[in-house]
């Protein structure tokens, strides 16, 4: 990751995490997610909080696909 506000936000997201305050988590990775959306760990760490299994995947699997391009 190479862009420092996105880090600040990660930390905040993981701060917010440990608290237990998901909704605000869910909410700050789904903005993140818009303006970061090749951040690998913004993704990862929105399956952390995802409604379901399906939206976990879903974060998941855009996670790898990143995650493999950056690496192609």
């Amino acid at each position: 990751m190479r862009n420092s506000e996105c880090e600040a936000l990660l930390k905040i997201a993981n701060r917010l995490y440990q608290q237990g305050d998901y909704r605000r988590v869910r909410t700050l990775l789904e903005i993140m997610s818009e303006v970061y959306p090749r951040e690998v760990q913004v993704w990862t760490t929105l399956a952390m909080v995802a409604h379901n299994d399906n939206e976990k995947t879903e974060y998941l699997a855009r996670a790898s696909h990143l995650q493999r391009q950056a690496h192609a």
